[in-house]
């Protein structure tokens, strides 16, 4: 009697690194594919996902969470596309492997002021920012209307903050104690291996105007002009001719006032001679 058997080999999923891509750098705009070749029995189904859990842009009116396939072409990349993809190999029969492939993708400085124009008054310390986008990251500094160079001082802090994803930084410049002298253009510049910008920022003056303070010595004269001028107007006026009061007979000529105080004075001391 003769017995006839089969046996199955079940070989767990292995990724051919000779066979597939590497760590790729683009620029943006152009197309990528990325390789990932799994060998194994039963043979293994090879998945795609972003590392950062992000969506997969596949073409632009496609975006997946997921993409099954040895072969992940991607349509005109962008800055969004960049970062981490894993491909991952599994045939049930464990262990699953995968493969870490970074795609980066360059492009020249891109930059955004939100403030051009800032108002402020003497003495005052102010903040100018500005926020760029490049890859790979660019060379970041400030300078003056006339290009000279600003470095990190007592007059000066210069500080450059990662932001999330890491090609984009926030430029940020402190001018402490502002004088005469801070008021003007600044120009912030950012520059890699792709290309050069810049833009610029005015700070001006917006303290209020100076207070004009008149010396005591030229009030003194005022208000002694005042009084001359109430005096010529005084002995300018017409008399009035009222009667005598005691011994002497006859009118007595008498300077006109319009105060009225003085005209009843004078009509209640000459009683009935009025």
């Amino acid at each position: 009697m003769t017995i006839a058997g089969y046996l199955t080999v079940v070989v767990p999923p292995d990724i051919v690194d000779q066979e597939s891509s590497g760590d790729v750098i683009a620029q943006e705009g152009n197309d990528i594919k990325l390789r990932c070749r799994a060998r194994g029995s039963p043979k293994p189904t090879v998945t795609w996902k972003r590392e950062d859990g992000q969506h997969i842009t596949v073409n632009k009116s496609t975006t997946v969470l997921e993409y099954e396939g040895e072969v992940l072409r991607l349509s005109k990349v962008s800055r969004m596309d960049m970062g981490a993809y894993l491909c991952i190999a599994s045939n049930g029969h464990p262990p699953t492997v995968s493969k870490r492939i970074l795609v980066s993708v360059d492009f020249p400085p891109m930059l955004w002021i939100p403030h051009q124009l800032i108002g402020s008054a003497r003495g005052k310390t102010v903040v100018l920012e500005c926020f760029t986008e490049a890859h790979p990251t660019s060379l970041n500094y400030w300078t003056r209307g006339d290009g000279n160079m600003i470095y990190d001082s007592g007059k000066y802090h210069i500080e450059n903050r990662i932001g999330n994803p890491d090609y984009k930084i926030h430029m940020l410049l402190t001018v402490r104690s502002l004088t005469e002298l801070d008021f003007g253009t600044y120009r912030c510049v950012a520059k890699n291996p792709r290309g050069e910008t810049d833009g610029t920022i005015k700070i001006y003056d917006s303290g209020p105007p100076p207070t004009t303070v008149l010396p005591l010595t030229t009030e003194a004269e005022m208000f002694e002009k005042i009084n001359n001028e109430e005096e010529n107007v005084i002995d300018q006026k017409p008399s009035l001719n009222l009667p005598a009061v005691g011994q002497n007979s006859g009118w007595r000529r008498l300077p006109w006032r319009m105060d009225l105080p003085v005209l009843v004075t004078a009509l209640y001391l000459l009683g009935d001679h009025f």
